[in-house]
């Protein structure tokens, strides 16, 4: 296997954040109805298209995008770090004495590590971020004291779904599929 480089690492971290900017370009107004829609109390619910034509009127597009700064810095980085820290972890448990064996005759040990290591990158970031980003879209006070909640739950749903992600990357391999059903085409 050779060697990863500096320059393998940063574009991996490149990689993730152009991820999380288009993601938050596409996805904002779509976030950003349902935040609403959700945060309404029970019976003052509206449509989506209502909740959008609101917006619109009252904030023009812009509306659309509201708390999505701290999504285009945080979730920049928390793409980049749920990928960048896999390939860190991946990198300095193949120079370990650690052993390497496959769970199940499937689960490569290394990979599985890796990518929980990369859910935790990612979780740290995104807590507070997602936590700043709602109260921005529902025009709520926020505290930093306050933004680490719910960070335990986001942890490990991110671990938990980052590791399964780079576990089926690793075993779609060898059973030749197609690079678009690993989602990873840009690289091999």
């Amino acid at each position: 296997m050779a060697a990863h480089s500096s320059l393998d690492t940063a574009i991996t971290f490149a990689s993730g954040a152009a991820y999380g900017v288009t993601t938050v370009a596409v996805g904002q107004p779509f976030d950003t109805i349902k935040t609403i829609q959700q945060s309404a109390p029970a019976g003052k619910r509206e449509s989506i298209l209502t909740i959008g034509r609101h917006l619109y009127a009252t904030s023009g597009l812009r509306g659309l995008w509201r708390g999505s700064m701290p999504l285009v810095l945080g979730g920049t980085f928390m793409r980049s770090a749920q990928f960048g820290c896999n390939d860190l972890a991946r990198d300095a448990l193949r120079d370990t004495a650690l052993p390497r064996f496959r769970i199940g005759g499937l689960v490569d040990t290394h990979v599985l590590v890796a990518g929980m290591f990369g859910g935790v990158g990612r979780a740290l970031v995104e807590g507070p971020t997602e936590y700043v980003k709602i109260r921005q879209q529902i025009l709520g006070p926020w505290r930093a004291t306050e933004a680490l909640r719910g960070l335990g739950i986001t942890i490990g749903r991110n671990t938990a779904l980052f590791a399964v992600f780079v576990c089926w990357l690793d075993l779609a391999k060898p059973l030749g599929l197609h690079p678009f059903s690993t989602a990873r085409c840009a690289r091999t």
